[in-house]
């Protein structure tokens, strides 16, 4: 994600003014506009990195954009964005992105209480609009009469005017399955089963022990089967 910003942002603002700080990357670190990971401002502002206090004396700080917000206090993750809010210089302007926080405005306070003033701003428009498809052992389908129902999908239609898929209804899903069993036992049809071959190495082996006893006979001799 910091190198795709990178790139939007560097064919935006121009090359020269924007730099990457990731990891394993630095590039322009002296940039106007830095891209970084979340871990590298955190442990920038933990260790009172030079270029950061540098930056805020001279008033450069200005706006610190947090992009997936709704990681705060995940645990795959740990407190890497509470930390950034904590240590953030108190001039500059912190902008919280997320599309799926739940407690949107228990966060907002929380801000207010550790940095300053803050505003909510919500929207429902999505600009990629969800999609809900159903899947089991027929296949995939989609979970509504129309593709643009359910949350999220920008559809026009209330809540109320959502459909399900009438195949996805349990007696229309069983007789599909009744369907393809017949179809098995048939031995056609989407769904048949293919005659079973022997493993691999079995047949290898099967191949190898004929060569070896078609050189054990002598030439000009024929094999003579034994009798068991």
């Amino acid at each position: 994600l910091s190198n795709q910003k990178y790139r939007d942002l560097s064919a935006a603002l121009g090359p020269g003014s924007v730099g990457l700080l990731t990891g394993d990357t630095q590039k322009q670190r002296d940039a106007p506009v830095l891209v970084m990971t979340t871990e590298v401002l955190r442990n920038m502002l933990l260790e009172q990195d030079e270029m950061v206090f540098a930056a805020q004396a001279a008033g450069r700080v200005g706006v610190v954009i947090l992009d997936e917000f709704h990681y705060m206090n995940d645990k795959s993750r740990g407190t890497v964005w509470e930390e950034c809010c904590v240590l953030a210089p108190p001039s500059a302007k912190l902008v919280a992105l997320s599309a799926t926080m739940a407690n949107a405005r228990q966060v907002t306070r929380w801000l207010e209480a550790i940095h300053g003033p803050t505003s909510l701003v919500e929207t429902s428009h999505r600009p990629v609009p969800l999609r809900y498809r159903y899947a089991d052992d027929l296949g995939v389908e989609d979970l509504f009469t129309s593709p643009a129902a359910g949350p999220g999908g920008g559809g026009a239609a209330p809540p109320k005017a959502w459909r399900l898929n009438p195949s996805l209804r349990p007696e229309k899903r069983g007789l599909a399955r009744e369907a393809r069993r017949e179809r098995r036992a048939a031995g056609g049809g989407r769904g048949a089963l293919a005659p079973q071959r022997p493993p691999r190495r079995a047949r290898s082996r099967r191949r190898w022990r004929r060569r070896e006893s078609a050189r054990a006979v002598p030439r000009g001799c024929l094999p003579v089967a034994k009798s068991r």
